[in-house]
C-alpha cells in the first residue's frame, strides 16, 4: 500500500502539502488524526464508510469492540515516528482493516490511518443480527449504558451517558473514571458485585456530572470477567432525576395524595423501564441461538439473557399485584384459608429446587375468615417466594411453617422459614421500594414492598422478626371483615349464618 509518505517525505515537506496528497487517494479510505485522536481530516471513501465523525473513538462505539479500542489506545500513547499497525473494525455486518502509521514534526505526533477490507474473520448472520440490535439499542436507548473495569476506567458508553452528565464531547466523557462519577459508592459496589458474580445488583445511585451537580439514576449492575481474568462491570442506569422533584412537591400534599401520586408516577414510569420489548420474542430468540449456535462465550451470554428474562416476568408480575392492589375496590368473602395456603404452595412445589422444603400448614378452622382473597393471595405467594428464594442451602433440613389463628376479631397470619435471616440493621427498611436487605437477592426489592401496600389497604398490619442463620418469622394482623361482608351482600340470607357464628 503506498498511500503513506516514508519518514523522510514527512519531514521535507509542509504537512498540508503532504494531507492533500494522501486525501487525494481514490482507492483508499484515509483519516489523518491527532495526538488525541481527533479528526483533522478524511477523504470521500473514509465518509463513505463511517459518516462524519470528530474522533477515530467513534467508529468503536460498540462493546463488540472494546478491545479494538484498548489497542487502538496503547498504540496511539506509546507509538513514534514510522510505527505502524493494523486493527480490525467491524461496521455494517463485517470487517473493515484501519492501518494506522505515526509520523513526527517539530510539533508533535499525527497518525494517518488507510482502510481495506479484511479477508478474514467472517461474521455469521447470528453475529450480524447481533450487532444491529447492540447498535439499536446504544443509540435508541433511554437510559445510560456504559462498561468499566476494575480501577473504574470507562472502556465504553452510549451517546446518552456523555449527554446526561453534560460532557461536552464523547473524548471528554471518557478522560473521567466512574469513581469521579460514583465518588466513595464504586468501591463497595465493586464488594457487592464481586461477591455474587454472575448476578445483577440493583440500587439507587447518584451520578456526579461533569459541569456540576448530581443526577440520581437506578442502577443494574452486573459483573463478568474478560479473556485475560479481570472483571469488567456493566452499568444499565435509568435517570430518576425527575423523581427528585416529585418527592419535593409531594412533601407539601397529604399522605394519602402523595402515596397515590408517587404510585401511579412510577407504576408508569417502571412499566416503559422495564417492559421495553415483548417478553415472548425475548425468550424466542433465547430458544432460537440456543439451538443453532454452539459457543462457549455465546451460550454464556445467553443464560445472562434468559436469566434477565425471567427477572422480567418476575417484574410484570409484581406491577400486576400493585396495580390489583391499589386501583381495585376490595371485595369481601369467605377465605378457605387452608385450601389458599396449599393452592399457593403447589405452584412453587413444581420446583426442583423446593423438594427438599418441609412444609407445615396449621390453620385454626373454628370461625370463618371474611376479606379480600385476591389480596390475601398476593400477600401469601410474596412471602412463600421469599421464604423459598432466602432458605439456607447449609441446613439438613429447610422448613417452612404457615399458622392461621383468630385474635379479638383479627386474623394473625404467621410465616416462619429457618432461611438465612435478616440483619437487625435492615427490619425497618425492608419494607421500603426497591430496598433489598442482602447481596444475595436477584429481584427487584417489590417483595415485601408489595405486602405492605396490600395489608395498608386492608387495615392491616405487619410484624418482622429475624435474627441472622436463625430464620425469620413474619406475623400479618387482617381485621375479620364479617360485619363488612354482610352488609356488602344480602342480609337476608346471611344474617342468620351470622348470629350461629
Amino acid at each position: 500500500m503506498n498511500v503513506l509518505p516514508n519518514s523522510n517525505e514527512f519531514q521535507g515537506k509542509q504537512e498540508k502539502e503532504i494531507f492533500q496528497t494522501i486525501l487525494q487517494n481514490e482507492k483508499f479510505g484515509v483519516v489523518i488524526l491527532k495526538e488525541n485522536r481527533e479528526v483533522i481530516d478524511y477523504n470521500e471513501q473514509f465518509f463513505e464508510l463511517f459518516g462524519e465523525i470528530e474522533t477515530i473513538d467513534e467508529i468503536l462505539h460498540n462493546p463488540f469492540q472494546n478491545q479494538s479500542l484498548e489497542k487502538i489506545e496503547e498504540f496511539f500513547f506509546a507509538s513514534d515516528q514510522g510505527r505502524s499497525r493494523s486493527f480490525n473494525i467491524i461496521i455494517n455486518g463485517g470487517y473493515i482493516k484501519l492501518n494506522l502509521s505515526c509520523f513526527k514534526d517539530d510539533e508533535g505526533k499525527v497518525f494517518i490511518g488507510v482502510t481495506e477490507k479484511a479477508e478474514s474473520h467472517p461474521i455469521n448472520s447470528l453475529v450480524k443480527e447481533s450487532l444491529a440490535f447492540s447498535k439499536l439499542i446504544a443509540s435508541s436507548t433511554f437510559e445510560l449504558i456504559f462498561r468499566c473495569d476494575e480501577q473504574g476506567k470507562l472502556i465504553y458508553f452510549n451517546r446518552l451517558f456523555a449527554r446526561s452528565l453534560n460532557y461536552p464531547s464523547l473524548l471528554a466523557a471518557r478522560k473521567d473514571g466512574i469513581k469521579d462519577i460514583l465518588s466513595g459508592d464504586f468501591e463497595r459496589i465493586k464488594g457487592e458485585l464481586e461477591s455474587i458474580e454472575g448476578n445483577i445488583l440493583t440500587e439507587q445511585v447518584w451520578l456526579r456530572k461533569h459541569s456540576g451537580g448530581l443526577m440520581r439514576g437506578l442502577a443494574n449492575i452486573s459483573i463478568h470477567r474478560n479473556r485475560q481474568g479481570e472483571y469488567i462491570y456493566n452499568w444499565v442506569v435509568l435517570d430518576l432525576t425527575q423523581y427528585t422533584e416529585y418527592e419535593k412537591y409531594l412533601k407539601a400534599t397529604n399522605t394519602q395524595l402523595k402515596r397515590v401520586s408517587f404510585q401511579l408516577e412510577q407504576f408508569l414510569y417502571s412499566t416503559s423501564h422495564d417492559l421495553r420489548s415483548p417478553l415472548t420474542s425475548i425468550m424466542g430468540l433465547v430458544n432460537l441461538i440456543k439451538g443453532e449456535v454452539k459457543n462457549e462465550v455465546v451460550e454464556k451470554y445467553v443464560n445472562l439473557i434468559e436469566q434477565t428474562a425471567h427477572g422480567l416476568d418476575t417484574v410484570i408480575k409484581n406491577i400486576a399485584y400493585l396495580t390489583r392492589i391499589n386501583y381495585y375496590e376490595s371485595n369481601y368473602e369467605r377465605i378457605d384459608m387452608s385450601q389458599l395456603i396449599w393452592k399457593v404452595i403447589s405452584e412453587y412445589s413444581k420446583d426442583p429446587t423446593t423438594q427438599h422444603i418441609k412444609w407445615e400448614v396449621n390453620v385454626d378452622e373454628s370461625f370463618y375468615f371474611y376479606s379480600d382473597e385476591e389480596k390475601v393471595e398476593i400477600v401469601l405467594d410474596q412471602l412463600i417466594k421469599n421464604s423459598i428464594a432466602f432458605r439456607d442451602s447449609t441446613k439438613d433440613k429447610s422448613i417452612i411453617e404457615i399458622t392461621v389463628a383468630e385474635q379479638n376479631d383479627n386474623v394473625i397470619i404467621t410465616v416462619y422459614d429457618n432461611g438465612i435471616g435478616i440483619d437487625d440493621k435492615h427490619i425497618k427498611r425492608v419494607c421500603n421500594l426497591f430496598y433489598k436487605a442482602t447481596p444475595v437477592s436477584s429481584g427487584s426489592g417489590l417483595g415485601l414492598f408489595i405486602v405492605k401496600e396490600a395489608l395498608d389497604n386492608l387495615d392491616g398490619q405487619l410484624n418482622v422478626v429475624s435474627k441472622l442463620g436463625v430464620g425469620c418469622w413474619i406475623t400479618m394482623e387482617i381485621p375479620n371483615q364479617k360485619r363488612k361482608h354482610l352488609t356488602n351482600d344480602r342480609p337476608d340470607r346471611h344474617q342468620a349464618a351470622y348470629a350461629r357464628k
